[in-house]
């Protein structure tokens, strides 16, 4: 029917436009991120993928529909990557695209096997070809609706930004040019370890949480323990704006002195930092701990982040 197809062709035009529109409804740092890519992105092409499906007639060869569908969907994840890259405030990603293609597989793969099911007429096929769509579908689908928990969990504990007593908070930061990071709970209290590799420029770790609203507060504050050395560690700071430039957002660096560390910075500080503009504090979407270069391997853990 033809409304049928003017619903799905406007359901296909509002997820394209909240996929390259400058504002992002989850924003992240560009490619440097190695953690998973953006959450949404897998729920979007998913159902891009269905709606897509959908438009071709049924008289049509399962088979030639499915690659039809599979051919539009990358061409799609692929030009609205390129798009992001030329959007003020959206960056192209690799991991954003390994999800929009997991997406798209995970739905071709759940509807080629619901139709064949629909073929069969022994109940236990149906049953087994369902059991394997879903199957399929949560086993992809599992890493990013878990972000998405994360995010949304964390929240409910705002101002606290991270206290790691509870899990979900690890999500939310991903490492980056070859850092890694170690969750450990078994100790008291509970940290996130970071390990920061020698010679490589830019180590360190993002907190990636989505748009935050920091302007009802008065003061950053972490609690970082080095069980090493001192060492100078840098901090940066996002929001929802072009933040390229060095002097569009907030930079500054402390010296994590041995054992436990505990940093304070004033939020009217950080909104008056950039020399080009204010930050944004309704919507600050990035706070990176970084070191520029280092001699040799370097370790401090993350005991707590939160705004007062």
């Amino acid at each position: 029917m033809p409304w049928r197809k003017t619903t799905t062709w406007l359901l296909i035009l509002t997820l394209i436009s909240l996929l390259i529109m400058p504002h992002a409804l989850e924003p992240l740092p560009p490619a440097i991120n190695e953690g998973r890519g953006n959450a949404a992105h897998f729920p979007a092409f998913f159902l891009l993928a269905i709606l897509f499906f959908s438009l071709f007639s049924p008289q049509r060869p399962m088979g030639l529909r499915i690659i039809s569908t599979a051919v539009i969907g990358i061409a799609l994840a692929l030009g609205t990557e390129l798009i992001q890259s030329f959007t003020p405030g959206r960056t192209a990603s690799l991991h954003d695209l390994m999800a929009d293609f997991f997406g798209i597989t995970s739905a071709l793969a759940g509807l080629w096997l619901w139709l064949n099911s629909r073929m069969t007429e022994s109940p236990w096929k149906k049953s087994l070809h369902l059991l394997i769509s879903f199957a399929i579908a949560t086993i992809l689908a599992w890493p990013y609706f878990q972000q998405l928990n994360a995010h949304f969990s964390c929240q409910k504990q705002f101002p606290v930004l991270s206290d790691f007593r509870s899990p979900q908070f690890a999500l939310l930061w991903k490492v980056q040019n070859g850092s890694t990071a170690t969750l450990s709970q078994l100790i008291a209290p509970p940290t996130l370890t970071v390990t920061l590799p020698e010679k490589n420029t830019f180590t360190g770790i993002n907190y990636l949480p989505g748009p935050q609203d920091w302007s009802p507060y008065r003061q950053l504050k972490l609690t970082l323990h080095n069980p090493g050395p001192p060492f100078q560690l840098g901090i940066r700071i996002d929001d929802d704006g072009d933040c390229s430039q060095l002097n569009s957002r907030f930079n500054d660096e402390r010296l994590l002195k041995s054992g436990e560390n505990h940093f304070s910075f004033e939020l009217e500080d950080i909104r008056q930092s950039p020399q080009d503009r204010e930050l944004d504090l309704t919507t600050i979407r990035r706070l990176l701990l970084f070191t520029q270069q280092n001699s040799q391997t370097q370790k401090f853990s993350i005991v707590r982040m939160w705004l007062e």
